[in-house]
């Protein structure tokens, strides 16, 4: 009987063990598999160091996948904000549950940022970003919204031709194959359609603007060959650039080419909505 009670008790302390044991690796699992982010405020300013209101921000949530073989990425929707009259974005906290050790946890970063006032914008250059950088000219490209201080300065693209030109390009591929295309929802939680014809509004009036302003202005030569060429190709890429300013010497006959198909399309769409 003695021996048979040890038995029992010694099994009873094992189970109880056991029992603690595996709800700690539970608890080990659970929390390695959430990824808890917390709510982050930014401010937009101009050149001036105003306050930007009604500015846009996209933006979703990206982590780790790791492989055999290579790493790759997953992700989870986020949404399209806009500044308030302080200028500011405010990003809600979020909670996302991942496989843990296969997969890290996630990240908001930024897609697309369009502000109006400044008629600047930016989209497409966010894969694997972790720091706010600066392209050749000194305008933001990349944002990284968990990045201190958040505080952002947009520069004022009307003032150059060449970035206006850009901001119209960027804020047309974003509307074009992000927020029109039909997997739209894997990005960003639904999108009202009124945002939607808000921004179709406002890219119609950035090319209204921009060839209100420069359409007779004439171009210059680019001097810098892009990065992805050869040092070979840079002479045959100096002379398709004068064949082009040739037949093109002025901005408006650029920007009516690139454009005046595609915008049209858009503001049927807009008036068949």
């Amino acid at each position: 009987m003695h021996s048979m009670a040890r038995i029992n008790s010694r099994w009873q302390s094992w189970s109880v063990w056991l029992l603690c044991g595996a709800l700690l690796l539970l608890v080990l699992l659970l929390a390695a598999s959430l990824s808890i982010l917390p709510a982050v405020s930014w401010q937009l300013i101009d050149p001036d160091g105003r306050p930007i209101a009604g500015a846009y921000l996209a933006y979703h949530y990206q982590g780790s996948v790791f492989r055999v073989v290579d790493s790759g990425s997953y992700e989870r929707p986020g949404a399209l904000l806009r500044t308030d009259a302080a200028g500011m974005l405010h990003l809600p906290w979020a909670i996302h549950l991942h496989l843990p050790l296969l997969r890290t946890g996630l990240s908001p970063l930024t897609d697309m940022v369009y502000a109006p006032s400044v008629h600047y914008a930016s989209w497409g250059l966010t894969t694997g970003i972790r720091d706010q950088h600066t392209d050749a000219s000194g305008y933001i490209r990349r944002l990284n919204i968990a990045r201190q201080p958040r505080v952002a300065r947009l520069p004022d693209a009307s003032a150059d031709p060449v970035a206006w030109a850009g901001t119209i390009s960027h804020l047309y591929s974003f509307i074009r194959f992000q927020l029109l295309s039909s997997d739209d929802t894997r990005k960003y939680h639904p999108v009202p359609t009124a945002v939607k014809q808000e921004l179709i509004v406002h890219l119609l009036r950035e090319y209204e603007a921009f060839m209100a302003r420069y359409a007779t202005t004439r171009r210059t030569l680019p001097t810098t060959p892009p990065v992805h060429l050869r040092p070979e190709e840079h002479q045959q890429w100096r002379e398709d650039q004068q064949a082009h300013l040739a037949r093109e010497p002025h901005w408006g006959e650029l920007m009516e080419r690139l454009w005046k198909h595609n915008l049209a399309e858009l503001g049927r769409r807009l008036h068949a909505w």
